[in-house]
């Protein structure tokens, strides 16, 4: 058989050779506004291709499981949801060494709220921007943003924003250095409109970093109950939120404790368990 990470190829396959293949997310099609139209056709071609030779398709959630069954037209026993887990090695090393604190930052006394994430516009970081500015504005709030990620998309920001001094673009960071942010943030804002999983909802809670997420989609799911939800399109919603967390300690600590038990449940090994499974009856189906 052939396992292909991605859900965007190959294009032919050799009549008994089953094909396993991860579609992560249908964003190109589900918010066409996002992409450029030479994108989504290639996206279109490829993934369709893919899927229609595929003999199982995982997914990492049971909202991109969904989004891939309607708008595929895949037939649920052929998709098998494979969740991502926490595993990455800095916020292994970090987790267990009780220090807390984010050593970048610490000549700072300025709370921070943490994104992370590609600057796309998909990820929604003009909308953060705006309800953090209206918190520093109208709240009186002296506070920073901190944005970790590399741009793909000049229109998923602005000159202001660019300009902006109270917010901080560090690129992408090693493993260490983003566990050390999350460490040091109030919490992390990450309120996209469309994400087939999110993982830095689930890193930032493994780290006890409260988060603030969208309420739709794959990213309410993941977070379920530990999470402050906010609907993406509503900058009132996201601000009002981003004010509770920088001023209310106890919700800070609830949602600390909340998070730590949310992702514990999220294990690569059982990951592993369930796509091994999926692929050994892949192999039988097909003998």
């Amino acid at each position: 058989m052939l396992f292909n990470p991605v859900g965007n190829g190959p294009a032919w396959m050799p009549r008994g050779v089953p094909l396993v293949i991860t579609i992560h997310d249908l964003a190109w099609l589900t918010g066409p506004q996002w992409y450029t139209r030479r994108y989504r056709l290639a996206q279109r071609l490829l993934t369709w291709r893919a899927a229609s030779l595929a003999s199982q398709i995982f997914t990492v959630s049971n909202h991109a499981a969904r989004q891939i069954q309607g708008s595929l037209r895949i037939l649920p026993g052929r998709t098998t949801v494979v969740r991502n887990g926490v595993g990455v090695a800095g916020l292994e090393r970090t987790l267990g060494n009780g220090e807390a604190g984010n050593r970048l930052d610490r000549k700072s006394e300025k709370p921070t709220a943490l994104f992370v994430g590609t600057l796309i516009r998909r990820k929604n970081l003009l909308g953060v921007w705006h309800a953090f500015s209206r918190i520093r504005a109208e709240g009186g709030l002296d506070v920073r943003l901190v944005v970790v990620g590399a741009s793909r998309d000049a229109r998923a920001l602005n000159n202001k924003l660019k300009r902006d001094p109270n917010v901080r673009f560090l690129d992408y960071v090693d493993d260490q250095t983003l566990a050390d942010l999350y460490q040091g943030a109030s919490f992390l804002v990450m309120p996209s409109f469309e994400e087939g999983f999110g993982l830095p909802v689930l890193e930032a809670m493994a780290m006890g970093t409260p988060v603030i997420t969208s309420s739709t989609g794959a990213l309410g799911e993941i977070a379920g109950d530990a999470a402050l939800l906010v609907d993406p399109y509503d900058e009132e919603q996201i601000a009002s939120a981003m004010q509770r967390l920088f001023t209310d300690e106890l919700l800070q600590a609830d949602l600390r404790e909340r998070g730590l038990v949310r992702a514990s449940l999220f294990v690569w090994q059982d990951s592993a368990r369930v796509a091994l499974d999926a692929i050994k009856s892949t192999l039988r189906n097909t003998a």
